[in-house]
């Protein structure tokens, strides 16, 4: 795996748009809920909450809102997830995939 200068440090499919792994971890534990848990509860794989904890991935706006949900945490708690095109539509932007 390949590093630029501007993201040393960081493995390369990492998401750049401030999605907090830790932030995820601390609260996942705070509520005293293994990865397996919280991944029954918002209907995901426990490889995925490993994933967002760790930072290689980020989960969509509506799994998110799920986690924050469950965990009793606000969203900006965990940090920003990126629109989806619905969400993007709803709010009236017009963006090129």
């Amino acid at each position: 795996m390949t590093k630029s200068k501007r993201d040393s440090g960081r493995p390369a499919n990492a998401p750049r748009y401030g999605w907090s792994g830790r932030a995820l971890l601390v609260a996942r534990t705070r509520a005293k809920l293994r990865q397996s848990d919280l991944a029954y509860m918002i209907g995901v794989s426990a490889a995925a909450i490993s994933q967002w904890e760790s930072g290689h991935h980020a989960p969509t706006t509506d799994d998110a809102r799920r986690i924050a949900l469950n965990l009793g945490v606000t969203q900006q708690k965990l940090g920003r997830v990126p629109y989806t095109k619905s969400d993007l539509a709803l709010l009236n932007v017009k963006v090129a995939y």
